[in-house]
């Protein structure tokens, strides 16, 4: 038991410290620029401010990311007042006003559907898991060692090759049940927020046009989008393996043409 409430408190601890300290993670990691005024960039600006539904303000912070890949993400606590919105030069320039707008409406869906706080928790429950599996496969022996030590107990071995057993299981556990969140809810989270950006243009048009032109571009020659998965949000990175986080561009594609018709 005591080896849970270890792992329970270290996980919660470092899940809040990623949660308070998002943004400054994500502006470290993404070189990412506050954008304070509108004359910093208007375009990225005013898509923002014209996406941004009244029951979802104050408007998010804008971050400007100086890379020519084309991405877009969301990040910080997903909290008026404490959420951010940014987006790389790449998908800036070669966007159109109306193709922007979806995009960063797509990640105000984030904002709003709160993603980010589920996120965390999905970590926070994962972690726990590993970690206290990762705590009994290293010091449950030695623990045990000093119990032996001080009272010959002779089911002490078997005590040591149970903790091992237990803490490995639940270490591959926790990790395989990373993946598979990951896999199963943010692909739904990704749908729901091209929902919200179809919602909030009035037609998922756009954002199907936004996401034909991302389409295959989206990494290519950044490390943006890297740097933004695990906070859930990327604008789409078009994945095609089984392991993604996001659903591949043609089921996107198809689901947003489905809400169209």
């Amino acid at each position: 038991m005591e080896y849970f409430r270890i792992g329970a408190w270290v996980s919660i601890i470092l899940g809040t410290i990623m949660l308070v300290f998002n943004e400054l993670i994500v502006k470290l990691t993404t070189g990412a620029k506050r954008i304070w005024r509108r004359e910093d960039c208007p375009k990225l600006w005013d898509a923002v401010r014209q996406v941004t539904p009244w029951y979802a303000r104050p408007y998010p912070r804008i971050y400007l990311v100086d890379d020519y890949g084309m991405n877009a993400f969301a990040f910080g606590w997903g909290l008026p007042f404490f959420s951010a919105v940014a987006a790389t030069n790449g998908i800036i320039k070669n966007l159109s006003d109306e193709e922007l707008k979806a995009v960063m409406a797509h990640e105000e869906g984030h904002i709003i559907n709160k993603d980010i706080l589920v996120t965390m928790a999905m970590t926070i429950t994962v972690m726990m898991i590993a970690f206290t599996g990762w705590l009994l496969w290293r010091l449950a022996p030695y623990s045990s060692s000093n119990r032996r030590s001080s009272s010959d107990s002779s089911g002490n071995g078997w005590a040591i090759i149970i903790a091992l057993v237990v803490g490995g299981v639940m270490y591959g556990m926790g990790r395989l049940l990373g993946y598979i969140l990951q896999m199963f809810v943010s692909r739904q989270r990704e749908y729901a927020a091209d929902a919200a950006s179809a919602r909030i243009m009035g037609s998922p048009q756009p954002l199907i046009s936004a996401l034909q032109k991302i389409e295959g571009r989206a990494n290519f020659g950044s490390q943006v989008a890297g740097a933004a998965v695990g906070f859930l949000c990327t604008a789409d990175p078009d994945p095609s393996d089984f392991l993604s986080t996001h659903p591949t561009m043609d089921k996107r594609l198809q689901a947003l043409r489905d809400l169209g018709e």
